[in-house]
């Protein structure tokens, strides 16, 4: 059967048909760029990269508080690398061809650490095994999903993401909880792309944090 229809379709047919459907499939591949896939041939890293602008700049001479910053606890699926994306059935899945440089636990850690010592000259904050500090703070990342609304991700509406963190301020030589307080975050992002979906997560971990370093210092610097 296809050696008769071979034969009857002349050269410039049979190219026309063949570059009609590489066009089909490459324009699929373009609306399919977050959809889970179970072994992609090929990964790209993200950093977390969030930032914020100085916080309290008027406290910059007033002695800075120590605190220690422990490695955030994280549920099972979001202590690893993947990008996790969620939909309206609860159902979670990592997305496809992409993951976080750090798992999502250190991620944090770091950006946390990083944007707090350089905008936030109240508080001296390290890890926690680097520092006698009077105060240690301890995370909890309940949320750190792009959540879409259907799970067919092209009949879905523009995806957020949502970020859920608690975070508890304990006095290191009473061994008691000084403080806490629970920050959510959810920033829709402008497309489903996964570039676009990363700098979401980046804006809203930026915004989550400065929320926690004002936090802090409000909490902290009380006489």
């Amino acid at each position: 059967m296809f050696q008769i229809f071979n034969k009857r379709l002349k050269f410039p047919t049979l190219l026309r048909f063949w570059c009609s459907n590489l066009f089909i499939l490459l324009s699929l591949s373009a609306c399919l760029s977050v959809l889970p896939t179970a072994e992609p041939s090929h990964v790209s890293l993200y950093r977390l990269a969030p930032s914020f602008q100085n916080t309290n700049a008027q406290q910059a001479k007033t002695h800075a508080v120590s605190l220690s910053l422990s490695v955030p606890y994280a549920p099972r699926i979001l202590a690893g690398q993947n990008i996790i994306i969620a939909f309206s059935d609860h159902k979670l899945s990592p997305i496809g061809g992409a993951k976080w440089a750090d798992t999502i636990p250190q991620s944090w850690q770091r950006a946390m650490i990083e944007n707090i010592n350089q905008n936030t000259t109240a508080l001296a904050v390290v890890q926690s095994s680097k520092l006698r500090a009077k105060y240690r703070l301890d995370t909890n990342i309940k949320r750190f999903e792009t959540v879409f609304s259907h799970e067919n991700i092209r009949q879905s509406d523009l995806p957020h993401v949502h970020i859920v963190v608690e975070m508890r301020i304990v006095d290191i030589k009473n061994r008691a909880l000084f403080a806490r307080t629970v920050i959510e975050m959810r920033i829709q992002s402008p497309s489903k792309t996964v570039s676009d979906i990363i700098r979401t997560y980046n804006k809203a971990t930026g915004v989550a944090m400065q929320e926690t370093a004002e936090w802090l210092i409000d909490v902290l610097k009380k006489p």
